[in-house]
This record gives structure tokens, C-alpha cells and sequence, in this order.
């Protein structure tokens, strides 16, 4: 998500130079959302860039939030199937699975864009 809002066009009389009073500064911030089989939302924002560390910490909430074994499909991003991912899961083996979709597959859409 990006904040990319424009002010617009200001208008003052003639010979007084207008201003505006609003910031210019724009921003952005990054989301990962889970949707459980029972139409739970889960989700958490990230002001930096998206990384494994980041994942891992998403992963361990979704985690300690249900109380069964939990499925994650996910796009093949570098991040979703990093070295330390893989560790993680050989830890988490009991109660975490990660299933990859085919990178880049119109077939397969991203379940969170449909």
C-alpha cells in the first residue's frame, strides 16, 4: 500500500502566490494477510521491506494462534522458501506445512488478489 495522494491544482487571486498547507510527503507500507478454512483473517503490516525474519515472525503468530496442525500455500516469493524457512519448518514440522505455488502461473492467481 502507497500513499500517492495529490493535492491537486491551487487557486489564489491574481498576484498572491498560493500555498499549500498539507505535507507532500508520501509513504508506504507492506501487508501479509492469511485467510483461515473458516474465513478468519489474519494479518500484520511492515513499514520496512519484506523479509524471512519477517515471515518467521508472521509464521509463529499463525502458529500460536490455532491450536491444530496449519497449512500455508503460498506464492513462491525468495522469501517463502528461504534456507531459514526450511529450518524453521523442520522444527515447526508437527504443526506447520508450506505448500508453494508454481511461480508466475495465470492457472494459479494469487488466492488474496482474487
Amino acid at each position: 500500500m502507497r500513499s500517492d495522494y495529490h493535492s491537486g491544482t491551487t487557486w489564489g487571486p491574481r498576484g498572491y502566490t498560493p500555498t499549500v498547507t498539507k505535507t507532500g510527503t508520501r509513504f508506504g507500507i507492506n501487508m501479509i494477510s492469511a485467510v483461515s478454512g473458516d474465513r478468519h483473517m489474519r494479518y500484520m503490516t511492515i513499514l520496512g521491506p519484506f523479509n524471512v525474519d519477517i515471515f518467521i515472525k508472521f509464521l509463529k503468530h499463525i502458529v500460536s494462534s490455532h491450536d491444530c496442525s496449519v497449512l500455508i500455500v503460498t506464492n513462491g516469493y525468495s522469501a517463502h522458501k528461504a534456507k531459514k524457512i526450511m529450518n524453521y519448518l523442520n522444527k515447526e514440522e508437527r504443526l506447520l506445512d508450506i505448500q508453494l505455488l508454481p511461480q508466475l502461473n495465470p492457472v494459479y492467481p494469487s488466492p488474496l488478489k482474487m
